[in-house]
């Protein structure tokens, strides 16, 4: 239950990357890349968890001064 608990911190990484932010870029972090990447393939995050395509629209409508909470 512990992994569903943190998860919605680490599922907005892939957010990061238009600003070159990779996860175990440097290779330090095997396990937790091996994790984020188990978490990704979880049919209960799959099913609940935001699309990646979905959290960049919602951050460039942040960007702009105007976040869109409902955005589909």
């Amino acid at each position: 239950m512990v992994d569903y608990l943190v998860w919605p911190w680490f599922g907005f990484l892939p957010a990061l990357a238009d600003i070159g932010f990779v996860l175990n870029g440097d290779g330090k972090l095997p396990k937790l890349a091996a994790w984020f990447q188990a978490m990704r393939a979880n049919e209960a995050v799959q099913k609940l968890g935001i699309s990646d395509d979905l959290l960049k629209r919602f951050i460039a409508t942040r960007k702009q001064g105007s976040p869109n909470y409902d955005i589909e």
